[in-house]
């Protein structure tokens, strides 16, 4: 029992022992005598029992997991082999220290990336040690997502590949996933392959799959494929009947026609294709531009004709006068009768279709003798009015328009040359206007007369030499014929004054009484003349000449030679200088007479009067189609202005087949259709075509000769009937006949035979 007990506490001591072996000699001595002590003196031939020693063979150490990221532990497990009742306890350090701890368990908590090594040295014995390392990186971060797509402009339908470009630390990851916006716009593989759908900006953006909080995008343009509109103001034509092909594109750099019509067009207009051949025709348009190419198609079907004509006219040399402008002859009024006046030619011209009324309102009396009565001081007489009234009347129906200028005296220029108080003269012009509004049809136009010397608006013996006399006149004749004829003022001055500017005023225009007879046409342009109520120096020539111009083109400009001035009456000068003002109507007798002896010698006396005024010529018919009962006929009529003036009236006309001098059908155009006021009058006038295209009455005669003819009229209600109101043609044909008949009106254009 002692025994057993000895050998219990000898074997725990022994336990001790091995966990303090590092303690001092003099310990273990004491414990060597104790255990002595206690063993009663007994054992293996008297000497007692001997502890058996321990000793560390190794320390081996493993760590898991031995690649770790710096947010991660590594847990190290030592393993220590020995003799003996040895201890496996060991101490635990890491190197270098600046990658973190290791604790008493051996887990291992990095701090930085690299590589750490771990060792486990024994406490039993501290020389022995094992070491193992563990590999620390950084964790994986996404720091940016770009896109760069190529190309980033492509039409709809083609494609640009994107590429995406990811940036991070540690062993991050590349791949991303994409996506387009707008949807709409196109569609992305996940290899980045972008391709177009629709017109307009699209939004390609990668986001990286490891952090989806990172992202990149770029645009991509879809360019919309061009546009392109063609079309035919026709979709039935006659062979040899000219159409028109508009179109129009967008997005477009290039076009190109194919089909009935071939080669390179612009990117937008129009143009004339004359069908050579019968059939259904396609014409197509091809535009190409950044987006791609786009096309545009119309189709036209040409017919064949029964009759296809086309007849060219030249001019004819002696102009037929015409109501509308030419140069004016002069009546005297109280002493002429209507029938005296209605055939004046001169110089090779006439007779002239236009008549200017000097108009005596001191008595009824010989032009001049109007300044030889009294004064006239109150109304006019019942009898005076009565008896103008007749005297306009006998010129109706005449084929004449008139020009009144109402006066008080036929000059010369001083005291005798009376003119009236303006309360005298707004009481005249309240007086005559119901009776020349009673005429308006033949009034051509109206001198604004009544003041001073020959009613010319100069050396008024009343004081009316003044911007609010001219002002209170002319508003008093404007609120009487306005809008229904031109109201003629003699000199721009004087307009320019009353519109108080540069713009012309509607329904005024000029009259020159010293028409290219000095320099400054006597006062015509001068910028200040006290004598005819204006001063306007803060103007210059020229402003006042661009004025007239103006005036020429919106109202009227007519005037009278005044002085022999060869400067500007030779032939090139003269001539200029009439297109610049778009004379309307000039006098056909020149004042003084040696102006019309010097004209004549050299040769331009008549090339100058027959363009004086309007003068239209025509110079082309085509006639194309079936002409049968219910069939149609497609007419082209080309006109052109070689006239000084103009059609100043919007004219209606109208196209009549004529049969045996029956009209076999008629048909009105309207103004739309035949707008003669569009031909400006110019040195190299410009040709226009009017065509229409007519659908014959069931009615219509067949097999009979048919004559084509146009008719255009006065506009004026009660002369549209009238055929010496009818405006003429200025043109022969191939035989040279004038086209024009003054007995009927009638303008003759082509003769063909019905189907």
């Amino acid at each position: 029992m002692q025994e057993k007990e000895t050998n219990h506490i000898a074997g725990y001591y022994h336990l001790r022992l091995a966990a303090y072996a590092s303690r001092s000699f003099a310990t273990a001595s004491l414990i060597g005598i104790l255990l002595s002590g206690c063993s009663g003196g007994g054992g293996n031939g008297g000497g007692g029992n001997t502890t058996p020693s321990s000793t560390i063979t190794a320390v081996t150490i493993a760590c898991a997991p031995s690649s770790i990221l710096t947010n991660q532990t590594s847990t190290c497990t030592q393993t220590v082999t020995g003799t003996g009742n040895y201890s496996s306890a060991v101490t635990w350090s890491l190197s270098p220290a600046s990658m973190g701890s290791v604790n008493g368990s051996g887990v291992l908590t990095p701090s930085a990336a690299g590589t750490a090594t771990v060792t486990a040295t024994s406490i039993q014995d501290s020389s022995k040690s094992g070491s193992a390392t563990v590999t620390v990186t950084a964790p994986a971060t996404i720091t940016s997502v770009s896109v760069a797509c190529s190309p980033l402009s492509i039409p709809i339908s083609q494609t640009s590949t994107c590429t995406p470009t990811v940036t991070g630390a540690g062993n991050y990851s590349s791949s991303v996933t994409w996506s387009v916006s707008p949807a709409s716009i196109g569609t992305i593989t996940s290899s980045g392959v972008f391709t177009a759908t629709a017109a307009g900006t699209a939004t390609v953006t990668a986001t990286s799959t490891q952090d989806t909080s990172k992202s990149g995008s770029t645009t991509v343009t879809v360019i919309a494929a061009p546009t392109v509109a063609l079309s035919s103001n026709l979709s039935e034509v006659f062979v040899g009947q000219p159409l028109t092909l508009t179109w129009s594109s967008s997005g477009a750099n290039s076009c190109t026609a194919s089909g009935a019509w071939i080669g390179a067009e612009p990117l937008s207009g129009n143009t004339a294709i004359t069908p050579s051949a019968a059939g259904q025709l396609t014409y197509t348009l091809s535009c190409t531009g950044a987006g791609g190419t786009s096309v545009a198609s119309t189709q036209v079907f040409a017919n064949a004709p029964a009759i296809s004509i086309v007849n060219s006219f030249s001019s004819n040399t002696l102009t037929i006068s015409t109501s509308e402008g030419a140069p004016y002859g002069d009546c005297d009024f109280w002493v002429q009768t209507a029938g005296n006046c209605t055939n004046q030619t001169n110089l090779g011209y006439g007779p002239t279709k236009v008549m200017r009324l000097y108009i005596c309102l001191t008595g009824e009396v010989t032009l001049s003798n109007c300044s030889q009565p009294p004064p006239v001081t109150g109304q006019l007489s019942t009898q005076m009015l009565s008896d103008i009234d007749a005297r306009l009347s006998a010129f109706q129906g005449t084929g004449l328009r008139v020009m009144p200028r109402f006066i008080y005296n036929f000059g010369p220029i001083g005291p005798t040359a009376q003119d009236a108080p303006l309360s005298t003269i707004t009481t005249h012009i309240d007086q005559l206007a119901p009776l020349v509004l009673k005429y308006q049809d033949i009034v051509f136009a109206i001198e604004a007369g009544f003041i001073g010397t020959w009613g010319e608006w100069h050396d008024s013996t009343n004081g009316n030499d003044t911007a609010s006399a001219q002002k209170t006149v002319l508003d008093k004749e404007l609120s009487y014929f306005g809008g229904k004829f031109p109201i003629l003022v003699r000199y721009p001055g004087d307009l320019i004054q009353y519109a108080d500017g540069l713009t012309a005023p509607v329904g005024l225009g000029l009259h020159d009484d010293y028409y290219a007879s000095a320099s400054d046409d006597a006062g015509t342009w001068d910028l200040c003349v006290t004598t005819a109520g204006w001063c306007s120096s803060n103007y210059t020539v020229a402003q006042f000449q661009t004025f007239a111009q103006q005036v020429s083109n919106s109202t009227m400009f007519a005037g009278e030679f005044g002085a022999l001035y060869p400067s500007l009456q030779a032939c090139n000068a003269l001539d200029s200088y009439s297109y610049t003002y778009n004379i309307q109507s000039i006098s056909l007798n020149p004042y003084p007479a040696d102006i019309g002896t010097e004209l004549q010698n050299e040769g331009s006396a008549l090339s100058f009067y027959i363009k004086v005024g309007t003068r239209i010529e025509l110079q082309k018919a085509t006639l194309i189609g079936n002409p049968t009962a219910n069939g149609s006929l497609y007419i082209a009529l080309t006109l052109a202005n070689t006239g000084y003036g103009r059609v100043i009236r919007k004219r209606p006309a109208m196209l009549l087949l004529l049969s045996g001098g029956s009209v076999a059908a008629q048909f009105p155009l309207s103004i739309s259709a035949l707008d003669l006021t569009q031909l400006a009058a110019s040195a190299t006038p410009i040709a226009q075509t009017f065509a229409t295209t007519l659908t014959l009455p069931p009615s219509f005669p067949a097999g009979e000769t048919i004559s084509a003819v146009l008719f255009i009229p006065d506009p004026a209600p009660s002369l549209t009937s009238q055929a010496a109101y009818a405006l003429p043609l200025n043109s022969i044909d191939s035989n040279k006949n004038a086209i024009f008949d003054p007995a009927t009106g009638y303008n003759l254009f082509a003769t063909f035979t019905s189907q």
